[in-house]
């Protein structure tokens, strides 16, 4: 290789493997367990980190964002313990450069303390 008439040497470097211009839909799940949600999701190639929204129907909207190595959030008070939830969780892959991939959609749902009981009573004397 010739540069300004001289001879330079060539020097070759690591391979660049640019990142995927579109991030996947991470598989989204959320259980309820007393007034926490826990919500998982699968690990989305390319992402350099995740954003969880959460919505439920006590009113919260919640926002987090996560690295990489994170594929897990359990979030505390999210729903009533006396009055029943609806739990929304939506989850998508983030990656360089502000690349978002799409939100994948979990929900979950509680019942009442009356009904869980009376479900749990009839479970007990069925005959």
């Amino acid at each position: 290789v010739e540069q300004y008439g001289l001879l330079r040497e060539t020097v070759r470097g690591p391979r660049f493997t640019p990142p995927p211009l579109k991030l996947a839909r991470p598989r989204a799940r959320i259980t309820l367990k007393g007034t926490s949600a826990a919500v998982t999701w699968q690990t989305v190639r390319g992402a350099t980190g995740y954003q969880v929204l959460i919505d439920s129907s006590n009113g919260r909207r919640l926002f987090f964002s996560l690295p990489s190595k994170r594929r897990s959030l359990t979030i505390a008070q999210v729903a009533s313990p006396s009055a029943p939830a609806h739990v929304l969780a939506r989850v998508r892959a983030t990656g360089p450069a502000g690349i978002t991939g799409p939100f994948a959609s979990a929900q979950a749902r509680t019942r009442t303390a009356a009904k869980r009981r009376t479900h749990a009573h009839k479970r007990r004397h069925r005959g």
